[in-house]
């Protein structure tokens, strides 16, 4: 995963940047991830016609703790402290009924979600689905992967995609704004037409809730399907931290393709993971705090 990093400063300043709409979603969006989190069982059930999405990033790696870009090239396992989290991130759910755990299929993610599914319980008697896919992987950062200070470059290619340049690749030969939205549309797809099974819904004219799954990604990643999913532009993603281990909640639509978004309930929860975040944590909180006052700051002198 990139190293993670608030970036709002680079787009709130100049106007022709973001469009009243995206502005107003991305204060939204700062709004919701900078809110404290609600515990899981607070929450109310997902509706019927929807399922409870719980995104979830990998534990910390060697990589991530020498802040080297990590990409899809580049298969790290878990280090001690990330462990530590993974483990955390399982106890999380312990409680929570979950129809299945998906991980991209890097060690990284397979390792968390190994921990996740360990400690989990499906809804009734059924059992607890385990599945890995390529379509939840990192972006492919190209050249970047395993190098330092390659974060600049990075966002710079996804303040392109955010504008609409959907073509351009990461690190040259990395991947393309569309081969990642692809992959997160094919993602999201995937988990609905497996819910979508009797076995998940209960049987026809049951009064059930939809069910839940986890999904453990990655940062880059994470962002990127926050967006597509909630219907949000691509400018967002600069400004949304994926700490390790986080969880983010949504509510998504079974019928995926259709004209109905994801609701996004929580973004960027690490209230599980005490003391178990790296000290730099605090500095990252700090950041969003001032990036949500700049925003409601600019929001008036930009005259939207």
């Amino acid at each position: 995963s990139a190293p993670s990093r608030v970036a709002a400063r680079t787009t709130l300043g100049d106007k022709s940047a973001l469009s009243r709409r995206d502005f107003v979603c991305f204060t939204a969006a700062l709004s919701v991830a900078a809110r404290p989190a609600s515990a899981i069982s607070t929450f109310p059930p997902p509706a019927l016609g929807t399922f409870r999405l719980y995104l979830c990033r990998h534990g910390e790696t060697e990589y991530n703790r020498l802040r080297l870009a990590q990409g899809a090239r580049v298969d790290q396992d878990l280090n001690p402290t990330g462990l530590l989290q993974a483990q955390a991130l399982a106890k999380l759910f312990r409680n929570e009924p979950l129809a299945a755990v998906y991980s991209s299929t890097l060690k990284r993610a397979v390792r968390t979600a190994d921990a996740v599914h360990s400690e989990a319980r499906g809804p009734g008697t059924a059992a607890v689905r385990r599945a890995t896919t390529p379509l939840l992987g990192e972006i492919d950062f190209g050249a970047l992967d395993g190098t330092a200070n390659a974060e600049q470059a990075i966002q710079a290619t996804v303040a392109r995609w955010a504008r609409g340049d959907l073509s351009a690749r990461v690190g040259a030969d990395g991947e393309s704004g569309s081969d990642v939205v692809g992959r997160v549309r094919g993602a999201l797809e995937l988990i609905a037409t497996d819910l979508s099974s009797a076995e998940s819904l209960g049987s026809p004219g049951s009064s059930v809730s939809g069910p839940s799954v986890v999904a453990v990604a990655h940062s880059a990643y994470l962002r990127q399907v926050l967006a597509v999913a909630c219907g949000l532009p691509l400018a967002v993603t600069l400004a949304l931290d994926q700490r390790n281990c986080c969880v983010d909640v949504l509510d998504v639509p079974l019928e995926v393709g259709g004209r109905r978004k994801a609701t996004l309930l929580a973004a960027n929860r690490i209230d599980h993971l005490d003391g178990l975040v790296s000290r730099r944590h605090d500095k990252a909180v700090s950041a969003l705090q001032d990036s949500v006052a700049m925003a409601a700051s600019a929001y008036t002198s930009l005259g939207f």
